[in-house]
């Protein structure tokens, strides 16, 4: 090799040795004016991932004790404190726990009570039970809700009369309920029964309930 060719090589050692002084020098300069910026955020989020941690071990220890207030109130119904603490720990379990037991005992002034619940589930069905047990037909028919479950609930009747008529109107009633009712889904099923086509000249054998065949299922 020559003595040019060595200089060249040596002249771009140099040129790759000063880019790289260039780059770590750069380097070197936004870190000593970022430094603090890049400090804050490496601590923010160490923070939040402890935080993270923290608050997932504490839904799970608040979860665990929910649970074993529950066994302990199902264990001892009768025990007051026990519901009290579960009161204050989950207000909506107690309630549907209260909704249990009213339904148990048909105690129409449980229901009413649980009409005011801030668990959407129990208020509607309690007010619903509460409407029913008190024969309030008022509050059935201003509730959109509660006057649907009571059309399904007539729907239930006529599907226990077990006749052409009566699968019918029970038809009619279901298709009145608008698809953006919550009760929707149970009422496409309830769509797919109907009766057997021929009813049995036996009265005092029952002609038995079948489904209809979806379309486009086998």
């Amino acid at each position: 090799m020559s003595i040019k060719e060595n200089l060249e090589q040596v002249k771009s050692e140099f040129k790759s040795d000063e880019k790289l002084l260039e780059g770590a020098f750069r380097l070197e300069k936004f870190f000593k004016r970022y430094k603090w910026v890049l400090l804050f955020i490496i601590v923010a989020f160490i923070a939040y991932l402890g935080d993270t941690k923290l608050q997932d071990y504490k839904r799970e220890q608040t979860r665990e004790r929910i649970t074993q207030i529950y066994n302990e109130v199902l264990e001892s119904p009768n025990n007051i404190a026990l519901q009290k603490r579960l009161k204050e720990v989950a207000p909506e379990l107690y309630d549907l726990y209260q909704f249990a037991r009213a339904s148990e005992r048909n105690d129409a002034n449980a229901f009413k009570k649980l009409s005011q619940s801030s668990n959407e589930i129990v208020k509607t069905f309690a007010q619903y039970s509460y409407a029913s047990l008190s024969q309030d037909k008022n509050l059935l028919e201003k509730s959109p809700i509660l006057k649907e479950m009571s059309a399904l609930q007539e729907v239930n009747l006529l599907y226990g009369e077990n006749s052409k008529d009566a699968i019918k109107k029970a038809h009619q009633i279901l298709s009145t309920i608008p698809l953006s009712s919550s009760l929707y889904a149970i009422i496409s099923v309830l769509k797919h029964y109907g009766i057997s086509e021929e009813i049995q000249q036996n009265p005092s054998k029952p002609t038995n309930l079948k489904k209809e065949t979806i379309q486009g299922t086998h």
